[in-house]
């Protein structure tokens, strides 16, 4: 669930409270949302209805960021490439990169 379709909850549940539960708000709102977004998928009548129950169920939930993002990052680490002088690198012939990264794509691998 996005915080879009918590806002647009919101908005129906405040709209009905207004209007009433028999004023058709929602087959309308799913109408206007056909209409206006066709290529727009998940707005039925019954995807509304039970969006608006799961809002009902839990009005005040609060939204937290991704876990990724509360994660303390070290320092960064360079690859072990960038440990090598440049000249190095550049001196050893393709070829031998190729042979490198094919035996390591090939060979079977162990874990202990």
């Amino acid at each position: 669930m996005t915080i879009d379709n918590w806002e647009v909850d919101t908005l129906i549940h405040a709209r009905q409270q207004q209007e009433g539960c028999g004023a058709g708000v929602i087959p309308a709102l799913a109408h206007d949302l056909h209409n206006e977004l066709p290529e727009e998928k998940g707005f039925s009548k019954r995807n509304i209805n039970r969006m608006l129950a799961f809002y009902r169920e839990y009005p005040h939930l609060p939204f937290v960021p991704q876990p990724v993002t509360q994660l303390n990052a070290g320092p960064k680490v360079p690859p072990s490439v960038a440990l090598f002088p440049a000249k190095l690198i550049q001196s050893i012939p393709w070829t031998t990169f190729s042979r490198a990264a094919l035996s390591t794509l090939l060979a079977p691998t162990t874990r202990s």
